[in-house]
């Protein structure tokens, strides 16, 4: 009776070290990261070729960590410093570090300024356009536009003294040069190229993937929602106290297409101080035909705008994705 309880005991013992191993195996962090570094390149791509027009708003905050403060004013105002901009005093012809009134963050204990603009963005493949302006300030626009070949921005602001509004544009022959900061939508799809292969992956309850990669110079995670498209709801570097926190709050389904409808991003200095936030907000996506695209990012200069033309850079254009 002993020896059949010991040998019934050890066929459990055998069938449970059996489970245990095929469940490892078949959670192997590396064959899912592998499954899933072929997904995310496909929905990326599937996003950059969808024409698509997107109207949204962007709440950027700069914090100044290196102006000094020279004044404090009246409801949490304080006067800075701009340290590295630079004005010519007129009476003394010497050149003087620009003064600004902003608003001072008792949470942070630094100065800061929050601005919000309006931005339109038209996408599909190499093409695109990106606007910007200040719905309450006039002479604020900003249009950055790629045809295929040429780069076209115009910029448009009123001047201080007189009030004037100053149009100016540019041409960048055979390629595209970007001076603004753009979010598109498809950088919610990270590229887990460089991802190294021992990087954990976990299934969380609410059926999202935690892919976690801790070294001792850097900790990564990213958690990424296979329900929609492997979009990354978000994205964490941090090396120290310098960190990057990209964050979506929110999503809409355009066509058969997953997309972000409120995103958060941050980005803090090696001191742990804040440097910018980001909060894109109120998304409005419209399907477009590449023809449409096209005639959206083919720019044309209104009337009475200087235009400069820049020469084309020696070898290969630098096209954007």
């Amino acid at each position: 009776m002993k020896k059949g309880k010991i040998k019934i005991g050890g066929l459990f013992l055998v069938v449970g070290i059996l489970a245990l191993c095929c469940g490892v195996f078949a959670q192997s962090p590396s064959v899912k990261l592998d499954e899933i570094r072929n997904q995310i390149p496909l929905n990326r791509q599937k996003v950059i070729e969808t024409p698509l027009k997107i109207n949204y708003t962007l709440d950027k905050t700069t914090f100044y960590v290196d102006s000094p403060i020279v004044k404090k004013l009246p409801q949490d105002k304080v006067e800075i410093e701009m340290a590295h901009s630079k004005i010519r005093d007129y009476n003394t012809g010497k050149w003087v570090p620009l003064k600004k009134t902003v608003d001072f963050s008792t949470e942070y204990n630094l100065p800061y300024q929050k601005y919000t603009t309006q931005v339109i963005l038209v996408r599909f493949g190499k093409l695109f356009r990106f606007e910007q302006w200040n719905p309450q300030k006039e002479g604020s626009r900003w249009i950055e536009a790629f045809d295929g070949e040429d780069m076209r921005v115009f910029g448009e602001y009123q001047l201080v003294k007189t009030g004037e509004i100053v149009k100016e544009g540019k041409v960048y022959k055979g390629r595209r040069k970007s001076l603004f900061y753009h979010f598109y939508p498809f950088t919610v799809w990270p590229d887990l190229g460089m991802w190294r292969p021992t990087a954990l992956v976990k299934n969380l309850p609410d059926g999202k993937l935690l892919i976690s990669s801790n070294t001792e110079r850097k900790k990564e995670e990213i958690i990424l929602s296979p329900t929609e498209n492997y979009m990354a709801r978000s994205v964490l570097l941090q090396r120290g106290k310098f960190k990057q926190i990209l964050r979506v709050n929110k999503t809409v389904k355009v066509g058969d297409l997953f997309l972000p409808a409120d995103v958060e991003k941050q980005r803090f200095n090696e001191q742990g101080k804040p440097l910018y936030f980001f909060h894109f907000r109120d998304f409005k996506y419209e399907l477009m035909t590449p023809e449409a695209v096209k005639i959206q990012c083919s720019l044309k200069f209104p009337k009475g705008t200087i235009i400069r033309n820049t020469k084309p850079l020696i070898g290969m254009p630098r096209i954007p994705r």
